[in-house]
Formats: C-alpha cells, structure tokens, sequence
C-alpha cells in the first residue's frame, strides 16, 4: 500500500516533468520548422530549466545569424549593382560616334576603375562575412574626407551625367577624422 503511495504522489511531479519536457520539444520543432521567434518558458532552476536557457540562448544566436546573412546578402546586391550601373553608363556613353578622344579616354579609365572596384568589392564581401563571424579587422587611422568624397564623384560622374543628374562637389578642405578608408568609401558609395 506505501508503494501505491508513493506511486500515486509522485505522479504529479512527473506529469509535470513531462510537460515541461514536451513543451521544450515543441520549440525544438518550432525552431526546426523555421519559427525562429521560437522560445520556451524557463521554469525552476533545474535540468530542465538550464536546458530551456540553453535552447532559448541557441534560438536567440540562430535568429541573429540570420539576419547578419540576409543584411549581407542585401549589401551585397547594392554594392553590385552601384559598379554595374556605372559601368552600364559608361557602355551607353561610349557608343557615342561624336565622343571626342580625350573624353572617351577619360571614360575608358573610370571604366577600368569600375573594373577594379568590382574586384575590390569581392573582396569586400568576404570582409561582410567575416563581420557576421565576428573577425573583421577595421583599420583606425587620420583620414581626410576630401580626396575620398572626389574619388567618389570621379566614380559616379559618368553614372549621374548619363541621368542627368550631375554631381558637384564643393569643399574648402575636407574634415579629417579617424577610420578605415575602404570603410568610409563603402557609405559614401552608398549614400551617392
């Protein structure tokens, strides 16, 4: 008779181990199904509970990856396109029979640079991944803001007077500031 005792109070501990086990489960599954908002309640101070801590902190890092993934892959596609729509418009202004030889020098040598820039920004997109890994290394040195907002719209110029909408720059002398210049080149290029 204690057995059944013992037997029958123990049940509502165990039912409730189970349940708790069940729901950690099911954000198993959730997660694994795509839910990536999927979290468990944390109950108690036990086992079961540092696993609950442990899934929600799993779950909390996934999300975040994916999101620095899909942020890569965003930055990636506009940093792209910006050489490609340059280069397109250096094409279409070349075909120009009236060009004179000196401006289409001039084209030619924006051209290659757009060449090389599309070769940096490969680059560039391992940098992004390792950003999203947490290894990137930025370089923190004086900067002078003028010659990198010139070298900007020496790139863009072609682009802009092809859509009539040509840049201007003007500066008494650039501000100087600390970072890494390919870094700053990147959100001038992204705010041209």
């Amino acid at each position: 008779m204690l057995a059944l005792g013992v037997g029958v109070g123990a049940y509502p501990v165990v039912r409730r181990l189970t349940r708790r086990l069940e729901t950690l489960q099911a954000g198993v599954e959730s997660l694994g199904g795509g839910d990536l908002a999927a979290r468990v309640k944390v109950e108690g101070g036990d086992e079961v509970a540092r696993l609950a801590q442990s899934f929600n902190r799993a779950a909390a890092r996934i999300e975040q990856l994916l999101a620095a993934h899909k942020a890569l892959l965003a930055n990636a596609s506009h940093e792209l396109r910006t050489p490609l729509f340059s280069l397109g418009g250096f094409l279409e202004l070349l075909d120009d029979e009236e060009l004179d030889e000196p401006t289409r020098d001039e084209f030619l040598a924006t051209a290659r640079d757009q060449v090389k820039r599309l070769s940096k920004l490969a680059t560039e997109l391992l940098d992004l991944s390792r950003a999203d890994a947490g290894r990137l290394r930025v370089e923190c040195e004086p900067l002078d803001l003028g010659p990198l907002a010139e070298a900007a719209v020496d790139e863009f110029a072609a682009l802009a007077l092809a859509g009539d909408h040509p840049l201007e720059l003007s500066i008494d002398e650039g501000p100087r500031v600390l970072g890494d210049e390919q870094r700053v080149l990147q959100i001038i290029r992204a705010l041209v």
